[in-house]
């Protein structure tokens, strides 16, 4: 049994969890388990290591987390939470618990700040708070590896590829049907990019941007001026807003 006591976030996806453990307030580990696994796993970890705080955000199906988790206080992402967000009242419930996460989070860490949020996943999100707080969802689109699937299933002859930097000479100068299409899909959606941020500059002026998810590390070399986020960004999004109100409960 660990003496450091630890808080937990669990990022519930459709297909899999993904749990940061965080002690000090620092993540300190990373654990994966497969749904079909968690009724063991989730236990027997809370057992071996002492859990204090936890929240959840949940997009998959349906789990008694309380039956699972041995904690001192459970949080799940809803609007319900304090969120840094001052619109909370005339957002959808349609917007996901994951999306909630990554802009909460955000507006926690940016307190007074305005900030566009990309996430580059297997579509892409654009989430905009701005220095008062005020929530708005942007545009969702295909992201990279969408655009090779799309190539591929709408035309009789263009492969399927699975995503990778292109390898051939340049924009244009490619010398393959794989390098062009790669290139089409990153080159295309570094050009969205660009230009949904020159869009909210005329709304909005200056304010910071923050990219993150899985196809981040790609888009990183054809883009300037932006805050490239960590791998974890959405776990440690989480564990901001875990710690926020936890720190509402107890004042």
């Amino acid at each position: 049994m660990r003496s450091t006591v630890e808080d937990i976030v669990i990022d519930a996806g459709n297909t899999s969890v993904k749990l940061g453990v965080y002690a000090q307030g620092r993540l300190v580990d990373i654990l994966r388990m497969s749904y079909e696994a968690l009724p063991k796993a989730l236990p027997d970890f809370c057992r071996t290591r002492p859990v204090r705080y936890c929240l959840v955000c949940s997009v998959g199906p349906e789990v008694a987390w309380e039956r699972l988790v041995s904690c001192k206080k459970m949080l799940k992402l809803s609007l319900r939470l304090s969120l840094g967000i001052s619109n909370v009242a005339e957002l959808h419930s349609e917007v996901g618990a994951d999306r909630l996460a990554l802009v909460g989070g955000t507006a926690l860490a940016h307190p007074r700040q305005s900030v566009l949020l990309i996430d580059a996943g297997t579509c892409v999100t654009y989430d905009f708070v701005d220095a008062r707080g005020v929530y708005t969802c942007g545009n969702i689109s295909p992201g990279l590896q969408l655009r090779l699937n799309s190539m591929h299933q709408f035309t009789s002859n263009l492969p399927q590829l699975t995503f990778s930097m292109p390898t051939d000479d340049t924009t244009v100068r490619r010398l393959s049907t794989a390098g062009c299409m790669r290139g089409g899909a990153v080159d295309g959606l570094a050009g969205e990019i660009r230009y949904v941020v020159e869009q909210y500059r005329l709304v909005h002026g200056d304010f910071k941007i923050v990219l993150t998810g899985g196809d981040s590390a790609y888009l990183a070399e054809r883009l300037k001026n932006t805050i490239f986020a960590q791998p974890n960004y959405l776990l440690d999004s989480m564990y901001v807003i875990l710690k926020h109100n936890i720190e509402i409960c107890e004042n």
